[in-house]
């Protein structure tokens, strides 16, 4: 009998529910976004990024555009 892989069914639920959106910044670049990120209430750079789109494109917390 299978026992159940939780690692490959985590990578199977986010390859068929999410993408990867990737940009690039200077290497100095990163400690001062870093930084701000954090002043900000984020961890992580994607936090941080993820919330400055969803804020700029008007996305509501069920990813629903704002009329």
């Amino acid at each position: 009998m299978n026992e159940f892989n939780k690692i490959k069914y985590n990578n199977n639920y986010n390859k068929e529910n999410y993408i990867n959106i990737q940009f690039k910044i200077r290497k100095d670049e990163k400690p001062v976004l870093l930084e701000l990120a954090k002043r900000n209430g984020y961890n992580t750079l994607s936090s941080y990024a993820k919330f400055l789109l969803e804020t700029a494109s008007d996305i509501d917390s069920n990813n629903k555009l704002q009329n």
